[in-house]
């Protein structure tokens, strides 16, 4: 399927079962489980019922020969969506695409080694690169893989309750580990709801918005770069149901600062450990 400018995701489909119907051939929404696009259309629409969630068996979507951009709530509440495969040209995501879509567990870059069970972001990078709520309740993802260059987050990852791991292109993984030091800015808050991270490398004098963090109840470690001595702001509620054994380990001149405090829970402060 090739979509056009402003097109939603339901009128690419309806225009190729359309097709289908010309040409003679009986396809039904619920028959198809597979689906390609193509093209390097700027998709549109705010539509949250525009999705491609019209196929109640979809179960892979190859984008690997589209670079353009996938309309809001593109595979929005696509339940047996489990794998997807982009483009290395697929540069954003837009916001809600892939929300609600609780069986996803993998997404695979077209030049990129499959690595199954694994989230490859490593293409999407820049302003507004992962928009908001792209991935919100995408409760099969485990592990994430972004770009080791710079990459805005707009609330992507909220509720992604088995979300343990996120790393940059050309690092280690480590489990369990969230190495956030690629993301350039944080926005809308929520970024990180109520994953199952343990510990988070924040990304150098970079503001930390509102419930950022909030219900990471297996969160026992906030690293700072160990260079920064800049005070950033930490939105309200950021850190905010963070198991008691939670510590946040940083240079010794914010631990001095009795201005920079992170809340755990009312009036309980997150301990500050100097390296």
């Amino acid at each position: 399927m090739q979509p056009i400018h402003n097109e939603r995701m339901s009128e690419t489909i309806d225009y190729y079962l359309n097709q289908c119907e010309e040409y003679g051939l009986s396809v039904v929404p619920a028959d198809i489980k597979h689906i390609v696009l193509w093209g390097g259309a700027e998709m549109g629409s705010l539509d949250r019922t525009a999705s491609a969630s019209m196929l109640p068996n979809l179960e892979t979507a190859f984008l690997s020969q589209f670079s353009g951009l996938l309309s809001n709530y593109a595979f929005a509440n696509c339940s047996k969506l489990t794998e997807v495969t982009l483009s290395d040209q697929m540069t954003r995501l837009s916001g809600q695409c892939f929300m609600n879509c609780t069986r996803l567990h993998s997404i695979y870059q077209t030049d990129e080694v499959k690595v199954r069970n694994e989230a490859d972001l490593s293409s999407i990078r820049g302003s507004a690169g992962l928009s908001t709520q792209a991935f919100q309740n995408c409760t099969s993802l485990t592990t994430v893989k972004l770009s080791s260059l710079k990459v805005e987050s707009y609330a992507t990852f909220s509720e992604c309750s088995k979300l343990t791991t996120v790393y940059r292109k050309g690092t280690a993984k480590e489990e369990g580990v969230a190495d956030l030091t690629s993301i350039s800015s944080f926005s809308g808050g929520y970024n990180f709801r109520n994953t199952a991270i343990r510990t988070v490398r924040l990304p150098l004098n970079v503001d930390i918005p509102h419930q950022a963090f909030d219900f990471c109840y297996s969160l026992t470690s906030i690293q700072f770069y160990p260079s920064q001595t800049q005070r950033v702001n930490i939105g309200f509620l950021a850190f905010d149901r963070c198991p008691p054994e939670c510590k946040a380990y940083m240079n010794r001149s914010l631990v001095n600062d009795p201005y920079f405090v992170m809340s755990r829970v009312g009036m309980d402060n997150i301990p500050k450990i100097a390296y």
